[in-house]
């Protein structure tokens, strides 16, 4: 007997065996999956490019995130990588961090060529939703996000709706030094696909739609033991280091100004000496050869006659 249930065989079980860089060539790939149960790429869509596991498991990343660069992750229960955006800056106890959510392309076909291949057979999706068939053993399991967000067409054919960005996007609150995920909301929706089959009395009068089934929020974030390490260890010393380099600068400019000063001072006692020296010299030239009394005032020698001449 055959069962179609969300978490059917999923008690007590991990998401498989990730093989991950440690960043021992360079921190730029760290904490990148290499391989999941040892494949380097899922089995279920139709190109190398969306088989690719790529990015990490979304808990960690590389330190000095570029807030301008996407973030890639891998979800397993998704069968494929995603990538995600900067939105906006937050805080969390004090800690400034960047929000990455994934952008509304990702759920797009029309128009967005890379996400063709993510399409199972010639029909792609109407933009906001994801077809996962592939890799639930070929039953009709759509995602989206909760109350399609994103999904307009959809949305319009079920009643009760009403998304919002703050209560159903997923998002990613990331520590921009160290790389590290301090808060994160998984946020997905699961539908299953209805045909109208007109031979069947049970579907003849149904509308071809998308049928919620259920939206799972799956968050997670630091704990305040982790938060108080954080600030001892790493973020004090964040704020201190531009501090002590300020502090340095000014340290050191005080010193350059006082080696100027001091050079200065002494270039101006050096005027001031040699101009002393000069006008000396100067008194000394113009001084007269007999004082006004007709004594001369140059030393000179007494001629003296001897008393024993003759005459």
């Amino acid at each position: 007997m055959d069962i179609l249930a969300s978490f059917t065989k999923k008690n007590n079980t991990d998401t498989g065996l990730f093989n991950v860089n440690t960043g021992e060539n360079g921190m730029k790939d760290f904490m990148f999956i290499n391989s999941w149960n040892k494949e380097t790429h899922v089995p279920y869509w139709k190109s190398e490019y969306c088989n690719r596991i790529n990015g990490t498991d979304g808990q960690v990343y590389h330190p000095f995130v570029d807030k301008a660069k996407r973030m890639y992750m891998f979800v397993s229960d998704l069968g494929r990588s995603i990538y995600l955006t900067y939105k906006k800056g937050v805080e969390l106890e004090g800690i400034p961090l960047y929000r990455f959510t994934p952008p509304p392309e990702l759920w797009m076909y029309e128009d967005h060529p890379e996400n063709e291949c993510f399409c199972v057979g010639d029909v792609c999706p109407h933009p906001g939703a994801l077809n996962i068939s592939a890799c639930q053993g070929g039953a009709p399991v759509f995602v989206s996000l909760p109350h399609f967000l994103y999904g307009d067409y959809y949305r319009g054919l079920v009643e009760g709706m009403k998304p919002s960005q703050e209560a159903h996007d997923t998002y990613i609150d990331v520590e921009k030094t160290s790389g590290i995920v301090m808060e994160g909301s998984k946020r997905i929706q699961l539908n299953l696909a209805v045909e109208r089959i007109e031979h069947i009395v049970e579907t003849k009068n149904l509308s071809t739609l998308l049928f919620p089934v259920i939206w799972l929020d799956q968050s997670a974030n630091i704990n305040e033991k982790g938060i108080k390490q954080f600030k001892q260890e790493l973020f004090y010393l964040q704020i201190s280091i531009p501090i002590v380099a300020y502090c340095l600068i000014a340290i050191g400019s005080l010193f350059f100004l006082l080696g100027v000063i001091i050079l200065i001072v002494r270039k101006q006692r050096s005027r001031r000496l040699r101009a002393s020296s000069a006008d000396a010299k100067l008194v000394d030239e113009k001084s007269p050869l007999l004082s006004d009394d007709g004594a001369s005032t140059s030393s000179t020698a007494s001629l003296s006659r001897p008393d024993n001449v003759a005459a």
